[in-house]
């Protein structure tokens, strides 16, 4: 794939990262946006909520698919985003519940509100 097309898709991603930031009042967050090795996800949020950080990575591979949409590069940062809402939901229950469990619980409404955003 030609880079002007590859940057072209990660400033969009950026875009998009920002707009649902916005759009969700997650202003309070300090977002660094960045390229991750990682296989199995097309993206990635970490946080520290006790800095209101967060880095939101994307995988270089995703970005690089011939069949990759507009569409869907939307799609996946507004998953990020709502996954940032529930940060220090997170945060907190992490000291009485694993880490699965609170992912798969997490994931099951931000489906629901994907949908509705």
């Amino acid at each position: 794939m030609r880079k002007k097309e590859i940057n072209r898709r990660i400033n969009l991603f950026k875009k998009y990262i920002l707009y649902y930031q916005n759009k969700l009042n997650l202003n309070h967050f300090e977002i660094t946006i960045t390229e991750q090795i990682k296989e199995n996800a097309r993206a990635s949020c970490y946080d520290n909520i006790s800095g209101y950080i967060a880095t939101i990575c994307y995988s270089l591979d995703w970005i690089n698919d011939e069949k990759l949409t507009d569409s869907e590069i939307e799609i996946v940062a507004k998953h990020e985003c709502i996954e940032l809402l529930f940060a220090e939901i997170r945060h907190y229950l992490l000291s009485f519940y694993s880490e699965s469990i609170i992912s798969e619980i997490t994931h099951k409404v931000i489906r629901v509100l994907e949908k509705l955003i």
